[in-house]
């Protein structure tokens, strides 16, 4: 268990923040951050993350000479934040109070290094002469992989910052030994939310599953979702759903396969969860449970149980109109402060303050995802920097063009291709946005209307409607 203080100083001043153990004994990581100039001054992607030897003084609202000096280093390296770290998590001024303490790493502190390195533009060895106590200093190297320093002694430390000139750039340190850790997932760009596939007898067509995914990614996307609401997870068993990631993870070959996280108990959720990693999955999308729905302790006990059931990178998916469990930015933020691997949010309340109300509390802690495809560009302009969406399954290349114009920026593009797509987007945000998507698939010819019951293929007035709007769109559809 963590705890996370937090302190906003005024305009200029650094964004402050500390993650303690309850008792403050230990503390696990701290953050500087100045991300107000990022763009100019500051320009590298990251952060600068240090590993010093133990904590001493600095906290939420004070600086000690080390956290000053470490601050200087990565402004100068173009970084728009510091995190640092520590073998031992727990506080001391003086590093030989170390040796005497029974526990000196701290219960959390392997999964905050961890969790912390996986954005990190550079990791700095900078614990000095006393890394090796408990062979700490070896465990950390094999944990994270990748580690540079600022000089090394000659008996081959890494120097402690204090001790070293501000014109000293990083070099490598030590070995790449063990495994990396899993830095694969990046929540971000577009991220189909896959339809499954079946054969005319409602078996799974894996081998279109595959080449579905295939096509998707070869046209800009950045990896799949699978086993979501609009893959009819709840109609698929538990060996189906195995089945599809692994035939997913077997195409894509180290794409990023995210697999939703959705059953009836926790007890089954938590075994998807797992054997979705033990398929190679590189992320999970964790759902509330189906029917159930209850307060927030009982909904926080089921979704934190589900993300820290694997190391798998987390989006928590919150769609209060399907679910009818709505997880309100304040109880995100407090999931997020005890779970480091919960790294998104897909937000489809169909509220675009809700993306606004996240960036404000949560500032970069989580990656803010659009779930609903008829909110997409006022979502990013907003600050969202993924969409999972639902009509790229038909318009891939669409799709994507409309992301990237919105990320970048380009107002007049983002805003002719959105009217163009949005009679086809808006598919997505009602009850029969299944068929309705299939449907769309099946006329531009890269998949099949089939599903499973309780849901039928559309009929009457209503397909009628749907195909009219899907010949307007393709009539006018522009050149991507």
């Amino acid at each position: 268990m963590t705890t996370t203080s937090e302190q906003f100083e005024p305009v200029n001043e650094p964004i402050r923040r500390t993650i303690f153990s309850p008792c403050r004994l230990y503390r696990y990581t701290l953050w500087r951050e100045w991300s107000d100039d990022v763009s100019t001054n500051y320009p590298r992607q990251g952060y600068a993350m240090f590993i010093g030897l133990n904590p001493s003084t600095a906290d939420e609202t004070f600086d000690d000479p080390t956290i000053r000096k470490c601050v200087g280093f990565a402004k100068r390296w173009g970084y728009r934040a510091l995190c640092m770290t520590n073998l031992f998590a727990f506080r001391a001024t003086d590093p030989h109070e170390i040796k005497g303490q029974a526990k000196p790493i701290g219960d959390d502190n392997d999964r905050w290094l961890i969790e912390c390195a996986r954005e990190a533009g550079t990791i700095i060895a900078a614990w000095g002469v006393n890394g090796e106590h408990m062979a700490r200093n070896e465990q950390v190297l094999k944990l994270l992989g990748r580690v540079e320093c600022l000089r090394t002694t000659k008996y081959g430390h890494p120097e402690h910052p204090l001790y070293v000139p501000y014109e000293v750039t990083p070099k490598p340190y030590g070995q790449k030994i063990g495994k990396q850790i899993n830095m694969k997932m990046k929540w971000t760009g577009v991220i189909p939310a896959m339809t499954t596939a079946f054969k005319p007898d409602l078996s799974m067509d894996h081998a279109f599953i595959a080449k579905h995914a295939r096509w998707l990614v070869d046209n800009g996307c950045n990896g799949v979702v699978a086993l979501g609401s609009l893959g009819e997870s709840a109609t698929l068993n538990f060996d189906e759903k195995v089945a599809i990631l692994k035939t997913l993870v077997a195409e894509l070959k180290g794409k990023p396969v995210v697999a939703g996280i959705a059953s009836l108990s926790t007890a089954e959720a938590v075994a998807l969860a797992q054997a979705a990693e033990a398929a190679g999955c590189t992320g999970l999308m964790v759902l509330p449970p189906y029917v159930y729905t209850s307060d927030w302790r009982e909904m926080k006990a089921h979704v934190q149980t589900v993300i820290r059931a694997t190391k798998l990178s987390c989006m928590l998916y919150n769609n209060p109109v399907s679910y009818e469990t709505d997880f309100l930015p304040e109880q995100i933020k407090e999931l997020a402060a005890t779970n480091p691997n919960l790294h998104a949010v897909k937000e489809s309340s169909a509220d675009v303050r809700r993306v606004t109300a996240l960036k404000a509390i949560c500032g970069d802690r989580l990656a803010l995802c659009v779930g609903v495809d008829d909110a997409i560009v006022e979502g990013v302009r907003a600050g969202a920097v993924c969409w999972i969406a639902g009509l790229v399954n038909a318009f891939p290349r669409e799709s994507v063009a409309l992301y990237e114009y919105s990320l970048r920026g380009e107002k007049k593009k983002a805003d002719e291709l959105y009217r163009w797509f949005l009679p086809l987007l808006r598919m997505d945000t009602v009850p029969k946005f299944v068929q309705l998507i299939k449907l769309v698939q099946q006329e531009v010819g890269m998949g099949s209307e089939r599903v499973r019951g309780p849901r039928l293929i559309l009929a009457g007035a209503e397909r009628k409607s749907a195909l009219a709007a899907l010949k307007q769109a393709l009539a006018k559809r522009p050149k991507i």
